[in-house]
This record gives structure tokens, C-alpha cells and sequence, in this order.
């Protein structure tokens, strides 16, 4: 994976409506060693009871039935994994509401390939960090669910990890 600025692994999840696009940003993702799980709409991914095993989630903006924004609305707080958005119809403010409602990029179609990589690497370790947290904050014994962004009571995912709040 040299070159790429990608270390390590990590579960990248892509939904976009168009085949043509998932399989070659799934392609182009799995040809750096990474894992790819793709999806052809936001129900597709929402069906999915291993969704939060997700490291980043690259997310196309305009589908049918569901948007990616209105999944990313629908994920809320409580999901983990960094957002990038990709989309050919994209304006400035849509791509600052994406923000602003937590994606870390959002990229204009077409983009270079390598800086879909770029982001997707920055995305992993900002993933690798989080999940060095909730570790770091578990063994300390943590009870305050707020800091994993999960309501009181409420079982906070994270990748392949399941955090209970102690009582």
C-alpha cells in the first residue's frame, strides 16, 4: 500500500445508485489492500445489521429513494465512521449542509483517484483514533455515554465493537 498514504486495514463502505461507478470505486479501493462492502442505495446499507462495521463511508449525494444526505441525516450522531461525499451534482451549499452535518469531504465527480485515496486514508485514521478512544475510555471505566456521541442507556457502535454504557 505504499504510495497510496493508506496504512494499516480498514472496512470501506461505498453506496452509490450507479453500478458502473460502485464497482470501480470499489475496484479502485480494493487495489490498496482495503476491504470494500457497496451498496446500490441508502435502504441497501441501512438493511445491513454489520453496517457499523464500517471504518469510512464513501457516499454518493443524489439517489433515488433515500439521498445521501438524507441518510447521513438518518445515521445521526450515534454513527462513527468518517463520511465522503462524492457526487456529480453537487453546489456550494449542499456540499456545506454535508459538512456541517459531519462528512470530513466532499469530493466533485470526476475526481482523481488518488485523492479519493488521500481522503480515504485520512478517514481511516481518523477512524484508528477514535477507536483508540473509545478503547482508552473503556479500560478507564467511562460511564458517561455522551462522549461517543450516544444517547443515555443507549448501546454505542463502533466498527466491530459494542459499547454498553455501564450503569
Amino acid at each position: 500500500m505504499s504510495g497510496t498514504g493508506i496504512t494499516g486495514t480498514g472496512i470501506v463502505y461505498v453506496v452509490d445508485d450507479d453500478n458502473v461507478v460502485r464497482a470501480s470505486l470499489a475496484m479502485l479501493i480494493e487495489t490498496v489492500g482495503l476491504e470494500v462492502r457497496s451498496y446500490g442505495s441508502s435502504r441497501e446499507f441501512l438493511d445491513d445489521p454489520h453496517r457499523h462495521e464500517c471504518d469510512c463511508l464513501v457516499l454518493d449525494l443524489r439517489m433515488p429513494g433515500m439521498s445521501g444526505l438524507e441518510l447521513q441525516s438518518r445515521l445521526g450522531s450515534g454513527f462513527a465512521a468518517p463520511i465522503i461525499f462524492v457526487s456529480g451534482h453537487a453546489d456550494g451549499p449542499t456540499a456545506v449542509q454535508a459538512m456541517r452535518d459531519g462528512a470530513v469531504d466532499f469530493l466533485q465527480k470526476p475526481f482523481n483517484d488518488q485523492a479519493l485515496l488521500d481522503r480515504i486514508a485520512l478517514a481511516l485514521e481518523r477512524s484508528r483514533q477514535r477507536r483508540k478512544e473509545v478503547e482508552r475510555r473503556v479500560l478507564l471505566g467511562a460511564t458517561d455515554p455522551a462522549w461517543c456521541g450516544t444517547p443515555p442507556g443507549a448501546i454505542a457502535p463502533f466498527g466491530s465493537l459494542y459499547l454498553q454504557p455501564l450503569e
